[in-house]
């Protein structure tokens, strides 16, 4: 029976894209929610900027503070939290009625759990895990590059 605590390299090469494909996706597609939520909350389009605006502020102080965390108590584990803060962020955000509440889920929660489950963690466990020799070959990778060909794939549908 395989040990799936400790997975390879390859293995976590997939699973990272994965993870960054949707975080970023998810992401990516904020503003297909502009103009229905400031439409039926009787919002102008200063909320929801102001929530993103946010969100993009705390995703880039954290990221220091995550990485930290993570060299302390493993990718792992932050990786989880940081999807369970950013999964929390956007029940709380199809829930939100006020601007408060938008600004709370999209900015506060999302923004932390996307410092939990975006490049510095998934990079930093991807260095760890390939050889010096490997790592710049990985990390520039195709496979990691996916998540953005799809996400302006799936947007540009809607645009």
């Amino acid at each position: 029976m395989p040990d799936f605590r400790k997975s390879s390299p390859a293995v976590m090469l997939a699973c990272a894209s994965v993870i960054l494909t949707l975080a970023l996706g998810i992401r990516h597609s904020f503003g297909l929610f502009l103009q229905p939520m400031s439409m039926d909350n009787g919002w102008g389009r200063e909320v929801f900027g102001f929530a993103v605006a946010l969100q993009n502020l705390l995703w880039g102080i954290t990221q220091p503070f995550t990485g930290m965390l993570a060299d302390r108590f493993g990718a792992r584990r932050v990786l989880f939290a940081g999807g369970l803060l950013y999964a929390l962020g956007l029940v709380l955000m199809a829930n939100s009625t006020t601007a408060l509440g938008l600004t709370l889920a999209i900015g506060i929660f999302v923004g932390i759990g996307m410092s939990c489950t975006t490049f510095n963690i998934v990079f930093g466990a991807l260095g760890r895990a390939y050889s010096a020799e490997r790592r710049s070959v990985v990390l520039a990778s195709p496979a990691l590059r996916a998540h953005s060909a799809s996400s302006r794939c799936c947007r540009s549908r809607w645009y």
